[in-house]
């Protein structure tokens, strides 16, 4: 071999040296970053939590206090507008104890708390909720489950995934239903939350589970950032199932959720 080649190929070799040091440092410096951007988050976490405490505890002291009818009687509206409020609160004080929990579930290191419970209380408790947030549309929400159908998920993050199908569902029906069903189909338990709304473009639903991504209206869009259907599937997932949906135009869209099915009894 010619000395000029053995000499571009040492000059090569120096070249490539440098340039993965050089790739070193920057992967480093990235870490670096990252790192500094969690600690940062986990404050802002944390400090969310500490200022919506206090007025959250409020309003769930005052629900309590009109449930018990400290003040007088209440209506059967009156009452289930309570039970509404106290059962999202309670929701939001769970979700707030576990707010730092939140970048885990982007990264993929979440750990799940796993129990046995019947699926259709809730549903019923989503239900309920969702009935609050339609106001004066006519819709119907109801719930269609296999009775004592037994499932063991993380309760709580499971209740976030129908809040949010549900809550979207809410959104964009104007007029007709919503109904969230539970059953077991070939060994696995199945979950849906179908409803008569709009519907979502083929457009739309081909980048709807995509962090930051939005479908429907402008005026809607501003309510939320485009992160819950992306962490919904994520967390669907982590529990073994699958998220997936189907829609058409105009008339309604269908959620379905896949999970391992648990045979072990309550109790």
């Amino acid at each position: 071999m010619r000395l000029d080649s053995l000499g571009e190929l040492s000059r090569l070799a120096f070249d490539l040296q440098r340039l993965l040091v050089e790739a070193n440092e920057a992967t480093q410096r990235g870490v670096a970053h990252a790192h500094q951007c969690e600690r940062e988050s986990t404050e802002l976490l944390l400090s969310i939590r500490h200022e919506l405490r206090t007025p959250l505890h409020a309003i769930l002291g005052f629900a309590e206090v009109l449930l018990h009818e400290i003040d007088g009687p209440l209506a059967p509206g009156q009452r289930e507008d309570l039970l509404a409020i106290q059962s999202a609160g309670t929701h939001l004080r769970e979700l707030l104890d576990r707010a730092l929990d939140f970048s885990s579930i982007l990264a993929g290191r979440l750990s799940l708390e796993l129990r046995e419970f019947e699926i259709e209380a809730l549903l019923e408790e989503t239900a309920r909720e969702t009935r609050g947030l339609l106001a004066e549309k006519a819709v119907e929400v109801r719930v269609e489950a296999t009775k004592d159908l037994v499932l063991r998920a993380d309760r709580i993050r499971l209740r976030q995934v129908l809040t949010n199908l549900a809550g979207n569902a809410a959104k964009f029906t104007d007029r007709g239903q919503i109904v969230l069903r539970a059953l077991e189909r070939d060994q696995r338990i199945e979950i849906s939350v179908e409803d008569s709304g709009r519907g979502i473009e083929a457009s739309e639903g081909k980048r709807i589970f995509d962090p930051f991504q939005q479908s429907g209206p402008r005026e809607a869009q501003r309510e939320g950032v485009g992160l819950g259907l992306a962490i919904a599937r994520r967390l669907v997932e982590l529990h073994g199932g699958g998220l997936e949906f189907e829609s058409r135009v105009g008339q309604g869209s269908t959620f379905r959720i896949s999970l391992p099915l648990s045979r072990k009894p309550l109790g």
